[in-house]
């Protein structure tokens, strides 16, 4: 428990995982200021980020070998976290079974698909920058599935683009390592500005989409050290502003 907890101390700043819940939380659920059941969806999101942030340093014990502060790194240490990793896996998997057993299920197969991924393409070129975030992709749309009425696949995929090409955006900006420079920056933006505009597709809010298109585009071209929290919360406002105005349009119907 002492390597968990030095662990825990070195690589999880609880402030940063709980902004980054409640952003997957507002941008997959369906008229997320209107439910106040998202509240239950906090800790098993919360949870399940730091399972996955875990599994991510584990899988990237070789790149990180000889960086300070990287406990996971040394075989002791690494053998007993991989140990606690099932461990708690398996129980919070276990806990999710008997409450909704589908998503259950869908998670676990999203786990064992993201393993082999990992093992066959973790060490081929740059795919170790790009593996750990599929998780994100993959949360918005199991938490999309639970709560929208009625489930669109063309909604769904498009908050998946969204907001993968959005972790994109925010990486280049600030990860100096990454392995995308600067220059796919504003299209991997337009993208996931783009995205989010179809797949609330109305017509009649052609204003709202050049707004979001215009405002989205100077944010981006602005590169300021908080550009890319700003990009996520400017997301999230754009895709609440088009959830609200597609149920205003069909209001008036």
């Amino acid at each position: 428990m002492k390597v968990l907890l030095l662990y825990l101390k070195q690589r999880f700043k609880p402030v940063i995982f709980a902004g980054l819940t409640i952003l997957l939380i507002l941008f997959s659920v369906s008229k997320p200021l209107e439910d106040t059941q998202i509240f239950v969806f906090i800790l098993p999101v919360f949870i399940l980020l730091g399972l996955l942030r875990l599994y991510d340093d584990i899988m990237n014990y070789q790149t990180d070998a000889g960086k300070p502060n990287r406990i996971y790194t040394h075989y002791h240490s690494r053998k007993l976290l991989s140990i606690q990793l099932a461990a708690f896996t398996f129980i919070f998997l276990g806990v999710l079974a008997f409450i909704t057993p589908i998503l259950a299920a869908l998670l676990m197969l999203f786990l064992l698909l993201n393993d082999i991924l990992y093992r066959l393409f973790f060490n081929i070129g740059n795919w170790r920058h790009y593996l750990p975030l599929l998780k994100y992709p993959v949360i918005v749309v199991l938490l999309y599935l639970l709560t929208a009425t009625p489930f669109s696949q063309w909604t769904a995929g498009c908050l998946m683009v969204s907001i993968f090409c959005a972790f994109l955006v925010f990486e280049i900006l600030n990860d100096p390592t990454f392995p995308i420079r600067s220059k796919p920056l504003i299209l991997l933006g337009n993208i996931s500005l783009t995205a989010l505009i179809i797949g609330f597709n109305n017509p009649g809010s052609w204003w709202l989409y050049l707004i979001i298109l215009i405002m989205g585009n100077l944010l981006i071209r602005w590169k300021h050290k908080v550009t890319p929290y700003l990009f996520f919360a400017f997301l999230l406002l754009a895709k609440i502003a088009l959830e609200t105005a597609q149920g205003i349009l069909v209001l008036n119907l």
